[in-house]
């Protein structure tokens, strides 16, 4: 940390926004842009109203803004000069891209980075000489961040926006988005995934947690992946957070998280398709260290009643919104904490891609001229958890219709058309090998084959009611702050000492990470980061390569529990072993609960040959699983307290 003399804290601000892009020096050139009146507008509001002075407030346009010189001044404007108890701001609008991993840090393969003027085309070797990597824009915050710390913790406050995305498709009706998502055509095959390495939040650019722990926020236009549209000369965004903050009043100070929420808000207005988010420490008062997450009711969605009188809740099947879940509804702009916020209540009738029709069945009276005319807030009391069919699609089985009758007893999967990609499994009778194949949606091999024969028809059916089992699974997602966990995997090698005792160490070089890519037999621990500040109960479940599921933790007839206590990480003392084959995967999946709920033996009892009905008087939790793990759909859709557990999850695949 820096020493410095007593002084009073200064507002610092550096503002990158590029409208023209080079035109004439490539095949491939970045489109025009909406860049420089984004930060013409951010940087009058600033001024105007939140206390930035003319001197404090730099920006970069156009052809100014080169990587070079943004480097430069993001390392003398803000990291030379910021101390602790400053108020710090970096805004970049441009484009941006994906390129290709550098260093084995992302999941996906691709580093995403922000496009500078100076970056001549779209061209895959034009990003890597000029670009601004994500973990580079990560290292130079945490360097300023640093020097801004007093007893190891930052004081003041940093905030990143980025009207910026890595997934756009050029243009959509009036809407033009900023940057692109890797192109096989430009760029070639995508990368291989890093392996060993956390996932990325949400804005696509820090490692998921990065921003909280250091105690900064990040406000990105969209996700990744996800668009970031601009309309009439401006970033819809940008035009979105300049109104938001021009609506702050000095009296009444407001969270980050609220900030957004009125971002959201404005934004849905013009772009339903596109998603903002925000990362770090949101519930820290506007440009500030002070927490207060009492201003708005967590987990939020917007809410608006439309010129049709149709009142429409901003998040759709995208975000899983199902229909029949209950929601309470609540002022936008008033205290979670406080009664008189609460308007009414509402269920959703309807869901399309991004937006979902509510019925509302309740409202206090003082308040039904208040949601005619503002925006309100939803906050979900009850998910309804619809039972998903599998899409199968059946190429050249004609001549098995006796066959195809008994797979359609199970009842467990819906038919997809040739022309349709929209399919999870495709079973193909092939002619000259006398047997069927089964190959997953976007995959180029077979996964599983079975030989024509009597048994065909059981042994495809359990085929398939695996493959519902994955589908399953992997959908049941849930996040929730009062039981949010972190899944992670470590490979481990284990040894024998000379009195031949077992031990493990992990495996050289390798960091715990949600997603591994291993050889089979590869032994590995879990390890489990409770992000509360309460004890929680947590179960692991394993779904193997042909659509199993059994309980990982707790490990049965184990001394050990599934208590985690809050706030630690800690490692499941079991090591387990990679089975299966190359080129198969495996899910774990973590379901986090306040509440003991005792799922394991719920679905060694389901999933048992002998077994032909779900125990009753069950958690609504403990039976959606153990209608799944016995392979049984059920009639009606199971609705669950969303505040009151949560997932997460971790993938291997067996490398080939």
């Amino acid at each position: 940390m820096r020493t410095h003399s007593s002084r009073s804290p200064r507002r610092l601000a550096l503002l990158i926004g590029i409208s023209n892009y080079d035109q004439f020096s490539s095949a491939t050139p970045w489109p025009l842009a909406a860049g420089a009146e984004d930060i013409r507008q951010l940087k009058q509001v600033l001024i105007r109203q939140h206390g930035f002075s003319e001197a404090n407030v730099r920006t970069l346009t156009d052809a100014e803004a080169t990587g070079a010189r943004i480097r430069q001044l993001f390392q003398e404007h803000l990291t030379a000069q910021a101390r602790p108890g400053d108020v710090v701001w970096f805004h970049f609008s441009g484009h941006g891209q994906q390129l290709p991993d550098d260093n084995g840090d992302e999941n996906d393969g691709l580093d995403e980075s922000l496009v500078p003027a100076d970056s001549p085309s779209q061209s895959l070797s034009s990003g890597l000489r000029h670009n601004i990597r994500d973990e580079t824009l990560g290292r130079w915050l945490e360097e300023l961040q640093a020097g801004m710390q007093e007893e190891g913790a930052l004081r003041g406050s940093i905030t990143v926006t980025l009207d910026t995305c890595f997934a756009a498709t050029a243009t959509r009706d009036l809407l033009k988005g900023r940057g692109r998502r890797w192109d096989r055509n430009l760029d070639g095959p995508v990368p291989q995934t890093g392996s060993q390495m956390a996932p990325d939040d949400e804005t696509g650019i820090f490692p998921i947690g990065q921003a909280r722990k250091k105690g900064y926020v990040v406000m990105a236009a969209s996700g990744t992946p996800g668009n970031a549209f601009e309309k009439d000369g401006m970033g819809i965004f940008s035009r979105a957070l300049v109104q938001a903050l021009a609506s702050v009043r000095p009296a009444q100070p407001i969270t980050y998280r609220l900030l957004m929420d009125r971002v959201r808000s404005r934004i849905y207005r013009e772009a339903p398709a596109q998603s903002p988010h925000l990362e770090g420490a949101a519930d820290n008062l506007l440009f500030s260290q002070i927490s207060d997450p009492s201003q708005r009711p967590l987990d939020g969605v917007l809410v608006r009643r439309e010129k049709d009188g149709q009142v429409t809740l901003h998040a759709g099947e995208v975000h899983g919104v199902t229909v029949g879940s209950r929601y309470e509804l609540y002022r936008l702009d008033a205290s979670g904490r406080d009664p008189s916020a609460l308007i009414g209540a509402a269920v959703v009738r309807e869901v399309q891609a991004f937006s979902a029709a509510l019925s509302v069945e309740a409202i206090r009276p003082d308040a039904a001229r208040l949601l005619a005319t503002e925006d309100a807030l939803a906050k979900e009391t009850s998910h309804v958890f619809p039972f998903p069919l599998l899409r199968v699609h059946f190429e050249s089985m004609q001549p098995f219709p006796q066959l195809l009758r008994a797979l359609r007893t199970l009842n467990l999967f819906t038919e997809v058309d040739s022309g349709s990609q929209s399919y999870d499994v495709e079973v193909a009778y092939n002619r000259p090998g006398r047997r069927f194949t089964l190959l997953r949606a976007g995959a180029a091999r077979q996964y599983e084959s079975v030989p024509l024969g009597s048994d065909a028809a059981a042994r495809l059916g359990s085929m398939l009611k695996g493959a519902w089992r994955w589908r399953y699974v992997a959908q049941l997602q849930q996040d929730s702050l009062g039981a949010r966990v972190a899944l992670r995997l470590l490979p481990v090698t284990v040894v024998a000492d000379s009195e031949n005792i077992l031990s493990w160490r992990p495996a050289s070089g390798v960091a715990p990470s949600n997603f591994l890519r291993v050889a089979q037999k590869t032994m590995f621990l879990v390890e489990i980061t409770n992000e509360t500040s309460q004890p929680l109960h947590v179960t692991v479940l394993t779904v193997d390569p042909k659509g199993s599921i059994y309980p990982s933790i707790p490990q049965p007839d184990s001394l050990v529990g599934n208590l985690f206590e809050a706030g630690k990480t800690q490692l499941y003392p079991h090591v387990f072993q990679v089975q299966g084959k190359p080129g198969q995967r495996i899910l774990l999946k973590a379901i986090a609960t306040r509440q003991d709920i005792d799922f394991a033996s719920v679905i060694y009892t389901a999933s048992r040959p002998e077994s032909r009905e779900v125990p009753g008087m069950l958690h609504p939790l403990a039976s959606m699983l153990a209608q799944c793990a016995a392979g049984k759909r059920s009639s009606q859709a199971s609705s669950v307290d969303p505040d009151a557990w949560s997932t997460a999850e971790a993938w291997i695949e067996i490398a080939r």
